[in-house]
């Protein structure tokens, strides 16, 4: 299984199911949840995954420093 991280793209298989969402992080440690396309968060049992897949990692924003100009004519 590939180590998924905050934010990955990823795909879960289980016996009986394919998931493919946002993952997210748990509060505990046996569960995953993962944000589905639909909005909705679900949490699966890692005992319960038989494969991760990482469709894409995820990518932090850029932030971009814009220089300001200030009016001096202002009062």
């Amino acid at each position: 299984m590939d180590k998924a991280g905050f934010g990955d793209k990823v795909n879960l298989k289980t016996d009986s199911n394919e998931f493919e969402g946002v993952y997210l992080p748990s509060l505990k440690k046996d569960i995953i949840v993962i944000k589905l396309k639909s909005g909705y968060n679900i949490g699966l049992e890692k005992s319960k995954i038989k494969d991760i897949q990482i469709i894409s990692k995820y990518k932090k924003p850029e932030m971009k420093k814009e220089k300001l100009n200030f009016n001096k004519n202002i009062k």
